[in-house]
């Protein structure tokens, strides 16, 4: 016969049916493949250089660059969460037109002024700016001497 679940309980036939057996070897198979799987991954995110951990042995945990950068970091983080809590205390301070929410060290605005000139001398010129610039120097009466009438280029 099938299975009575909406009856009332009061049969042994219940109670084998709650019982749930795990196979304690292949759990213990799991467990293990899964652990090799993730040591895995984290030797091939080492590889490449992703992983936030830095062993003692390599020379990267020894460097003085690594350390400043991370104490410049924090700082920054400091202002930024300063900053934040005045916004979002609505801060009289914020309302004044010389307030100032971050310090900006003066290495910081000579790299930001090194990398101005390079976009704009890497920006393309489109046809519409080239005419837009020879009608500024030209005028509007100027006419290209290259151009012939009549004769077709194909």
């Amino acid at each position: 016969m099938g299975l009575n679940l909406f009856k009332g309980s009061g049969s042994d036939d219940d109670d084998n049916n709650s019982k749930i057996e795990i196979n304690k070897e292949f759990a213990r198979h799991f467990e293990h493949n899964k652990k090799r799987e993730d040591l895995q991954r984290l030797e091939d995110l080492k590889k490449k250089g992703l992983t936030g951990d830095i062993d003692d042995n390599s020379p990267e945990s020894s460097s003085d660059e690594d350390e400043d950068d991370l104490v410049v970091s924090g700082k920054k983080d400091l202002e930024f969460l300063n900053a934040l809590i005045k916004v979002k205390n609505r801060d009289p301070i914020l309302k004044q037109k010389d307030a100032k929410l971050f310090d900006y060290d003066d290495d910081e605005e000579e790299e930001e002024e090194a990398k101005k000139p390079k976009l704009t001398k890497d920006k393309p010129m489109y046809l519409k700016d080239v005419v837009a610039k020879q009608l500024i120097e030209e005028g509007p009466e100027f006419e290209e001497s290259n151009t012939t009438s009549g004769v077709k280029s194909y």
